[in-house]
């Protein structure tokens, strides 16, 4: 009964009255934002996807908000008009896991949870109560606390975004109840803990690609892709420090941010490379979603990596250090040239290679 009463208390003093800010306020992309009783009490439901406020301008500073009700919640910062932002959110179905908080960046309006495994922790959610979230930011790192804690739960060395943009929040599937949103500058008392710079510098990688643009597919290519590649137009692609290649950061899906109701894209990448004799090289590599991968129009590898395609968690997750798949290319006298055949319906796409000797 004890229990029954405190929790009663904290929901009463969570939704005393709907957010901050009018519902007239808001933009809503994808989703629907209104006003709606829980508990008693007015809160802002947003039905799924992104809501932000057009009139904020933010790069760092603190946020805060009150969650109630979600699967999965959080708040996006930094968003710009062609829906890129950066969110950190909590997954309350997944109390007491290793991945309960994360953080990543989006782009384009398609999030790529599965690509920052580095951003994941472990956090307990109060049963059938509301969630507090404070996300503190500082230039390019930031702090995200849970529940009123005085340490942060979630610790972000790198954010990913360093501009200024809107301030919003973001649910997915059953929707959530958001309220007390408020957003305010850096004080004297808002001070980050020490945060070590994750290593992830990896000057073996790739680091440079050419994509194409996103061409909708109804099955894998075929054995040779130059009459796929014939006509695609193609643009310079930079990785991050690792080798990571996130397709959503050069290339719009054409349905994009509605998770498995995607359209199903695929885009093409390209890797030129001068060898001194013919003979073989191995290449490292990892992907998500599907992919096929050939070397001078020869098809070598076709695998799929997509959320709830394989273990151990069906997430689609990739290993950075590249320790798992490798192929060896038959490379000739002069230019070779690498394609990969990149495909993706729900969630992030993505690449990174790797060439041996």
């Amino acid at each position: 009964m004890i229990r029954l009463l405190l929790a009663g208390l904290f929901l009463l003093n969570i939704f005393t009255s709907a957010a901050q800010n009018k519902l007239s306020d808001w933009t809503t992309v994808q989703g629907k934002m209104e006003e709606k009783d829980f508990l008693g009490r007015k809160a802002l439901y947003l039905s799924r996807g992104l809501a932000f406020l057009p009139a904020s301008s933010f790069k760092e500073g603190v946020i805060e908000v009150d969650v109630a009700g979600a699967v999965m919640a959080g708040i996006t910062f930094r968003i710009h008009n062609n829906y890129d932002y950066e969110e950190a959110y909590v997954r309350i179905v997944k109390s007491g896991n290793g991945d309960a908080m994360q953080y990543g960046p989006v782009y384009n309006d398609e999030f790529s949870w599965q690509f920052y495994q580095e951003y994941q922790a472990k956090a307990d959610y109060p049963a059938n109560e509301g969630v507090h979230l404070k996300l503190v930011v500082h230039l390019k790192q930031a702090a995200l606390y849970v529940v009123g804690a005085t340490k942060p739960s979630l610790l972000i060395d790198s954010l990913r975004m360093d501009t200024t943009g809107h301030v919003g929040i973001w649910s997915l599937a059953t929707g959530a109840y958001f309220s007390n949103f408020a957003y305010r500058t850096l004080t004297a008392t808002d001070t980050l803990p020490a945060i070590p710079m994750l290593p992830r510098a990896n000057p073996a990688a790739i680091n440079t690609w050419q994509i194409s643009q996103p061409l909708v597919f109804d099955s894998l290519p075929g054995a040779d892709p130059r009459k796929y590649t014939a006509a695609l137009q193609w643009k310079q692609a930079g990785t991050e420090p690792d080798g990571y290649l996130n397709a959503n950061k050069y290339v719009r899906k054409k349905v994009a941010g509605m998770g498995l109701q995607n359209s199903k894209d695929i885009v093409w990448l390209k890797y030129e490379f001068e060898e001194p004799g013919a003979g073989m090289r191995s290449l490292r590599f990892e992907y998500s979603n599907k992919a096929v991968i050939y070397i001078n129009n020869t098809r070598l590898f076709e695998g799929d990596n997509s959320f709830l395609a394989k273990g151990p968690f069906f997430r689609g997750d990739i290993d950075k250090k590249m320790r798992i798949n490798k192929v060896f290319l038959p490379v000739k006298k002069g230019k070779n040239t690498i394609y990969v055949a990149l495909m993706s319906l729900g969630n992030g796409w993505g690449f990174m290679g790797q060439l041996g000797n």
